[in-house]
């Protein structure tokens, strides 16, 4: 029925014009400044067709099964850090023709539900980064990656807790990338 209605209120969120989004942080300089220089947070249009949470989520699920989807448009390089308790995380760069020292953007992918950079969102994003100039790097967590597994080594699995594997993939990034 959710699914009905979006459908038959597609011409009216088409029509409807951008939203207003209330930007809540807390005001310092520095924050005002950084919110002024991003002119898509004082407006939004969200897509009138994928409006609806799990019609975009059923979308992209179906666009990642059709084999057109299913080949990365560049080569990945996985590097896996090992974590003082024993357990693996791994980073998966997008190759290009450009050595890390030369880089000084990069996009960090903090993956989630599938978890590695071969999903189509990853790779959409990266794409559209990389023609754009930047350096992408996806963080594939503890026992996650849909289609590039990252085998749990230990029996701590990926939570949100375990922020010091963010710190040390963060590190990683900014070792490698120093610009």
């Amino acid at each position: 029925l959710q699914l009905l209605g979006d459908v038959l209120l597609i011409p009216y969120y088409a029509w409807q014009g951008p939203e207003q989004p209330e930007v809540g942080f807390q005001p310092t300089s520095l924050n005002q400044e950084l919110v002024a220089a991003c002119p898509s947070l004082r407006s939004y249009f969200c897509t009138p067709w994928l409006r609806h949470t799990y019609t975009a989520f059923s979308w992209y699920t179906f666009l990642e099964l059709l084999p057109l989807h299913n080949r990365p448009e560049h080569k990945l390089r996985r590097q896996t850090i090992t974590m003082p308790d024993g357990g693996t995380v791994c980073l998966d760069w997008v190759e290009d023709d450009r050595r890390d020292e030369d880089v000084t953007k990069v996009l960090f992918i903090a993956s989630t539900w599938a978890g590695d950079s071969l999903t189509f969102q990853a790779r959409k994003i990266a794409g559209r980064f990389i023609q754009d100039g930047w350096r992408v790097v996806t963080m594939v967590k503890r026992g996650c990656g849909l289609r590039m597994a990252n085998p749990l080594t230990t029996e701590r699995t990926f939570t949100l807790d375990i922020d010091e594997d963010l710190h040390a993939c963060i590190d990683e990034v900014a070792r490698c990338c120093p610009r």
